[in-house]
């Protein structure tokens, strides 16, 4: 399976992540990389669509999903 995804890394990519963005087809997504581990927050505000977010440490290990956010 191939995947497109766009990579967020700095505070203003972060900032608009998806807003505007009409949809994303089922193979397309956003990952936003932080420079460290911590409490991070995040809003839908400005997406009309539902989206999967999916937390995954710095080893690479899924530590939280939460669906349809």
């Amino acid at each position: 399976m191939n995947l497109s995804v766009r990579v967020a890394k700095t505070p203003e990519e972060w900032q608009q992540g998806l807003r505007g963005t009409p949809g994303l087809e089922e193979n397309e997504g956003m990952f936003f990389l932080f420079p460290r581990e911590g409490i991070i927050t995040f809003t839908t505000k400005g997406v009309s669509f539902p989206i999967d977010i999916i937390l995954i440490n710095r080893i690479g290990r899924v530590v939280d999903i939460f669906e349809d956010a």
